[in-house]
């Protein structure tokens, strides 16, 4: 199991409802490391970092998520952009370098 990423999602979502969240960072971090292109690993990753109140680089890792989704990936691309809004305003900022890449690939959809 060691180089499975889809093992290291899912005991990582394991370990963050168990509020076992600086393991369940390591986790998602491993699975991103094998799997560069998982995108439930960035998200599960992003929240877990959003948690321990690390915004910067829950932003980065919601934005390198949301560079993943594709057009049948909607309803996680929906969850990328709630997240991305509630890092911007957990962190208190305007939000709109958060908001920016939603907003090229909204417009390179329509």
């Amino acid at each position: 199991f060691p180089n499975d990423p889809v093992f290291h999602v899912n005991r990582g979502i394991a370990l963050y409802f168990s509020g076992q969240l600086k393991q369940a960072v390591l986790d998602f971090r491993k699975a991103t490391e094998l799997r560069p292109d998982y995108l439930e690993a960035h998200l599960s990753l992003a929240s877990a970092l959003a948690e321990q109140e690390e915004f910067e680089e829950a932003m980065r890792e919601a934005d390198r998520a949301f560079k993943l989704v594709t057009d049948r990936e909607a309803p996680i691309y929906r969850r990328t952009l709630e997240l991305q809004t509630h890092l911007r305003e957990r962190s208190g900022g305007s939000g709109d370098a958060i908001l920016e890449p939603a907003k090229r690939r909204s417009s390179r959809q329509q």
